[in-house]
Order: C-alpha cells, then sequence, then structure tokens
C-alpha cells in the first residue's frame, strides 16, 4: 500500500502568500488533497508570529540575549547550580549565548579563534627553528683546520 503524499508546508506557503495560488491548485501540484493543503497551512501559520511581534522582539532582541548571558553567569557561579548540571553544559549555553549576542553587535565570532590559531602556529614556527638550529649546533662535527706549515713540502 502505498504511503500517502504529504503537504511541503513551506512550499505550500510560499504557493499561496508569494505567488497566490488557489489551495487546489497547491494541491494539484503537491498531489495531495485541498483539505490536506488547508489543514497544513493552517497549522504551519499558527507556528508563525505576529509581524508587530516580530519587530517587538527584533528591538529588544540584543537586550534579552544580554540578560540570558547575565543569567547564565550567575548560574555558573551558583554552587547549586554546579551541583546539578555539569560544567561543561553551561559553559557551552554560555559559548553559544556570548556568540550570539557578539553577532546582534556585529562583532565577529571568529577573529578570537582565527587569531589564536595564528598565534599558536607562530609559535610553533619559532619553536620549531629554535629546535632545528640547536639540533645542528648538537650534531655539528668540528671542521678540522688545516695547518698550512705541515703541508708545505720540505
Amino acid at each position: 500500500m502505498p504511503t500517502p503524499a504529504r503537504v511541503d508546508k513551506y512550499s505550500a506557503y510560499q504557493l499561496r502568500t508569494v505567488s497566490g495560488l488557489t489551495y487546489q491548485q497547491i494541491a494539484a501540484i503537491q498531489g495531495v488533497s485541498k483539505q490536506a493543503v488547508q489543514y497544513a497551512l493552517t497549522e504551519f501559520q499558527a507556528c508563525l508570529p505576529q509581524p508587530d511581534q516580530l519587530q517587538s522582539y527584533k528591538e529588544v532582541r540584543n537586550d534579552l540575549l544580554t540578560a540570558v548571558e547575565q543569567q547564565l553567569v550567575a548560574s555558573v557561579l551558583s554552587g547549586d547550580r554546579l551541583a546539578k548540571a555539569s560544567l561543561l553544559d553551561v559553559g557551552r549555553t554560555l559559548k553559544t549565548v556570548h556568540g550570539i549576542r557578539r553577532l546582534e553587535e556585529e562583532l565577529s565570532t571568529q577573529n578570537v579563534s582565527t587569531k589564536m590559531s595564528l598565534l599558536i602556529s607562530q609559535a610553533d614556527q619559532e619553536l620549531f627553528k629554535a629546535e632545528v638550529v640547536d639540533l645542528h649546533q648538537q650534531t655539528a662535527e668540528p671542521v678540522d683546520t688545516v695547518d698550512e706549515s705541515a703541508q708545505k713540502p720540505a
């Protein structure tokens, strides 16, 4: 028995809102019933925020993320919190929220790791050069000096 076709909600939403197609037209394109498209779009639209709510959130998002970051820092300092959750989990959460906040402030999230990688690479190169020079100094055989007076024929 073949499985019934499922409505691609995002595609149906785009076809309805951008292209202005009817439920019947969308159903024909996706190979499903008109009722399935109506139900899927009603369900999908219920998940979408209202435009005014979305704008309000965008206006205060940076402040909200900063507040969450502050709460996470406070929780890291709480002995009770540390006993209940792993420090690794709290640290990962803090790093994620911090990264999002940096992006909101239009700061790079990669420059720190890139700079650190560059410093480590430079340190490795300098250390390697020092080891090679030291190795050459330790293994270099002394060069015999030629005594010209001993080699002159008598």
